[in-house]
């Protein structure tokens, strides 16, 4: 589907497009809020500054996805297995839904994903430097080979495993967040924490 048939049918009322097609789609400060994407395809899709805020992209494709500045608050990624090499920097996700979504080599600098939520979910090899965590709940995820430098986590709430990563500058950061699985963490002060089974936070 184009960007201007999407746009169109919006503007007359269309909210499910499930399994919508929309690879490599320029839609760069589209208004699409409340849209039901589950299935989708965005593989290359360009959504810069776009407003898509409370939208379902529960079970969609987002590879090389350009998401930069967008808003998605209150978005729905429940049980994404494909978010890879997208584009996150400076989104609005707060209050966002990750249950079940598998992030990998991706962009978070600067992003605020304050108060959402990721349960049982994975990111992994991700830039979230600077990005603002507050009051998120972190679940039982996993966090590995991802930079958390200068960010904020106070109330960060969850049992999370973090492998290589690392915490410098960040603020708010509590041992209680960890379910006791930890390893090549760099802490907010610099000390670097080889194994949890040697050495104590």
């Amino acid at each position: 589907m184009t960007a201007e048939e999407l746009l169109e049918r919006y503007a007359n009322g269309e909210r499910y497009f499930s399994g919508i097609d929309l690879s490599g789609v320029d839609l760069t400060r589209a208004n699409l809020k409340n849209v039901n994407f589950t299935w989708g395809n965005f593989t290359s899709a360009i959504l810069k500054n776009a407003n898509l805020a409370g939208s379902n992209f529960t079970s969609a494709i987002l590879e090389n996805t350009n998401l930069s500045g967008a808003n998605l608050s209150r978005v729905t990624f429940e049980r994404n297995d494909t978010i890879r090499n997208c584009d996150f920097s400076g989104v609005n996700l707060q209050g966002a839904c990750l249950a079940e979504a598998n992030i990998s080599d991706s962009k978070f600098r600067g992003a605020n994903l304050d108060n959402f939520e990721m349960i049982e979910g994975g990111i992994e090899g991700c830039n979230m430097e600077g990005a603002s965590l507050r009051n998120a709940c972190l679940g039982d995820g996993i966090i590995g080979d991802t930079s958390l430098c200068n960010a904020n986590l106070e109330g960060c709430t969850g049992e999370i495993s973090m492998i290589n990563v690392d915490l410098t500058g960040a603020i708010g950061f509590k041992k209680s967040i960890l379910c006791g699985e930890y390893a090549q963490l760099t802490l907010p002060d610099g000390r670097f924490i080889a194994d949890w089974d040697t050495e104590q936070i």
